[in-house]
């Protein structure tokens, strides 16, 4: 008998264990990638169409309040520090909060303002109209109650420094 038909065989069998092996090395490193990404990558949040059901925000400006604590160094810093936020959760500078509630109503900004930070729009460089009050059961400083202005940008408050945030635009 001769062993000759039996190589073939035997190359075919160890090609397909190598193969076998190839796919599932490459789809361990496929799930450990997943592990790696950066925090606010917006893969996860793409429907159909290209649409985004996430926005990612950065902080643009400050204005200081009439009674704040910060240097204005530490204030500086918070430039462009992150917010990413869903419809249950906020993560903002790298602490998150999860199973967030939020509940929206239309205040006038001045009233909201003097009452609250005992400050006026102007202070602020804003200009006294209808704005969106979001509260939030979210513990992280800021986020307990933000603003929505009409042009889209967010306001949030910690101790006595308004911070504006900006959608990123892609």
């Amino acid at each position: 008998m001769s062993n000759r038909p039996l190589i073939p065989a035997v190359f075919v069998v160890i090609l397909i264990l190598l193969t076998g092996a190839v796919a599932a090395i490459n789809a361990a490193a496929a799930d450990e990638s997943k592990n790696i990404l950066p925090q606010n990558t917006r893969t996860d949040s793409i429907i159909e169409k290209g649409q985004s059901i996430r926005v990612l925000w950065t902080v643009s400006g400050y204005k200081r309040g009439a009674n704040d604590k910060w240097q204005k160094e530490d204030a500086d810093a918070m430039i462009l520090k992150t917010l990413d936020m869903d419809d249950n959760s906020i993560t903002f500078a790298g602490k998150n909060c999860k199973e967030v509630v939020f509940k929206r109503e239309r205040q006038q900004l001045e009233s909201y303002l003097m009452s609250r930070y005992a400050v006026t729009p102007q202070r602020i460089d804003l200009v006294n109209e209808e704005v969106e009050l979001v509260k939030t059961n979210c513990t992280l400083p800021g986020f307990s109650e933000y603003l929505r202005l009409p042009d889209g940008r967010l306001v949030i408050n910690i101790d006595g420094v308004f911070f504006f945030l900006e959608p990123v635009r892609f």
